[in-house]
């Protein structure tokens, strides 16, 4: 008659395997707080630090499907990278996220400027879930579409050439109004900071002159 984990302790379901006094204290609080015998595989790994162990465990306590808990239950990813799609996996509105989270090459910063692209549509996150591109360019992109611009706009600097210094001053250059046209003339990889920065602020300079005019020739027209 087979007998199940919770009739035994910790020591006589991981005897069989080299596992340490702190992992067989995690796998004996998982058998306490009533984590199912088919489950509990999940946690039955040597290679796996205690530290993950927690990780696999807080995701079945808190109500995980274990096929999604398996998705970051790997021996080779970091505690706080288990972490951040174990967060992204417990809230409706990231869940969407999950394959772009679990792409290799990704640190932890990069995985949370993923993250707070949830509300945008996915094909907006993703033209920035590449690990080429760096925390910085991420937020860049990301902020782009959150203030509003359109993809075109945007995919004009989500060029991982442009240093996200060159990215911002080209980000703030539509926002201030300079079109896609305008903008096309200074937005190159090859151009110093500087040089696009000045190009905006000419650009802008113009922009609210004309503005001005405008206002002038209105308010003459009303008086």
């Amino acid at each position: 008659m087979n007998v199940s984990c919770k009739e035994q302790s910790a020591q006589q379901v991981c005897k069989k395997e080299n596992f340490n006094d702190k992992q067989v204290d995690v796998i004996q609080y998982a058998m306490d707080h009533g984590i199912e015998d088919e489950h509990l595989f999940l946690l039955l790994n040597e290679d796996m630090l205690p530290e993950q162990m927690k990780r696999v465990l807080y995701g079945l306590m808190y109500g995980l499907d274990p096929d999604d808990v398996k998705l970051y239950a790997q021996t080779d990813m970091s505690v706080e990278a288990m972490d951040q799609i174990r967060f992204a996996l417990m809230k409706e509105d990231e869940r969407h996220l999950i394959g772009l989270l679990l792409q290799k090459g990704l640190d932890v910063e990069q995985m949370i400027q993923i993250r707070k692209g949830n509300r945008l549509p996915y094909q907006y996150v993703e033209l920035y879930a590449e690990p080429f591109y760096d925390v910085e360019q991420m937020r860049e992109i990301r902020s782009g579409f959150e203030h509003g611009l359109s993809f075109q706009q945007v995919c004009l600097y989500c060029d991982a050439r442009f240093s996200s210094e060159k990215m911002y001053y080209i980000r703030r250059g539509f926002e201030y109004g300079v079109d896609f046209h305008t903008a096309m003339e200074y937005a190159q990889p090859d151009l110093p900071a500087e040089s696009i920065y000045h190009a905006v602020q000419k650009e802008k300079k113009k922009i609210l002159n004309e503005k001005k005019r405008s206002h002038t020739m209105l308010h003459g027209m009303v008086m």
